[in-house]
């Protein structure tokens, strides 16, 4: 499947009336907040809101090319999704703005260690997802 893209959320792509859940991440939900430590306090952001405006501007006014890997009977089929060559859901980790789903597979491990030991991203605070233990603060 391939066309114009929108994100409705930080995990999720739209192609015309398909909507296809990005595989191998999980991301935070729209209403979720976060914390970033700022002048050695928590200060809270919401990071639901920035992750998809992340993933927004990665396929923005750009043909997305999207495999379905899982078409189970859930609502959206998990797809691997490619822009300009660049596959989406390894951005959006490297970018520190998903997280590896490593129930589904292990396929953005390395990029997560990269953006966690860079502190981008949702690691440079405190954060919890869905399938992930929680980033404490050093």
């Amino acid at each position: 499947m391939s066309g114009s893209a929108t994100a409705p959320d930080a995990a999720t792509l739209r192609i015309g009336d398909k909507a296809l859940r990005i595989a191998g991440i999980s991301a935070p939900h729209m209403s979720q907040t976060c914390s970033e430590w700022v002048d050695r306090r928590p200060q809270n952001y919401p990071c639901g809101v920035y992750a998809r405006a992340i993933l927004a501007s990665l396929v923005a006014g750009k043909t997305v090319f999207c495999v379905t890997v899982d078409n189970e009977a859930s609502r959206n089929a998990a797809a691997r999704c490619f822009v300009e060559g660049q596959d989406v859901g390894e951005a959006m980790i490297t970018a520190g703005w998903a997280v590896a789903a490593t129930s589904a597979s292990n396929l953005y491990v390395s990029a997560q260690e990269s953006a966690r030991r860079a502190q981008r991203g949702l690691w440079a605070g405190t954060f919890d997802l869905p399938g992930a233990a929680a980033r404490r603060p050093r």
